[in-house]
């Protein structure tokens, strides 16, 4: 088992890290405002877990195993704090991979609860709905007048 200094160290670490925007992070967001709350929480059952049961967890569980934070994480960051003195470099890898799980799954989860709750705010005002529409068809739109002008150059 790690030391308690260690495993604080590489849990503010790993906080530090899910807090990141990346790409499971704008996931579990759309799927939360897009199907809602439950939606949310089970994309994240997939990140979390990786078990392809539903259509959700097989895209949550490719979204994590792309997920380059994810390599940084476990191939260069999670080494530095096992200790080979501490014992079993097996269990020290486990402690810190659950711990960094752990601290994913509650950040995620409330990411995910938040979001679903601006959906509903969102359902329940249809005027909301039409400005979204027509604000990311405007940013689309001009997106793609510039890839359009950029091309052409």
């Amino acid at each position: 088992m790690p030391d308690t200094a260690s495993l604080l160290a590489f849990a503010l670490i790993a906080l530090g890290m899910v807090l990141t925007p990346g790409p499971n992070m704008i996931y579990l967001i759309s799927r939360s405002i897009c199907q809602g709350r439950v939606a949310g929480l089970i994309s994240l059952g997939g990140v979390a877990l990786g078990f392809v049961f539903y259509m959700l967890f097989a895209m949550g569980f490719l979204t994590n195993l792309l997920n380059p934070k994810i390599a940084v994480m476990y191939l260069s960051l999670l080494p530095q704090f096992i200790a080979p003195e501490n014992g079993s470099v097996l269990t020290q890898s486990l402690a810190l991979g659950a711990t960094q799980i752990v601290i994913s799954v509650v950040v995620n989860s409330v990411i995910a609860i938040a979001a679903g709750s601006i959906a509903a705010f969102l359902i329940a005002r249809p005027g909301w709905m039409v400005v979204q529409r027509w604000l990311m068809g405007t940013v689309l739109a001009a997106l793609a007048v510039r890839m359009a002008t950029e091309a052409r150059r």
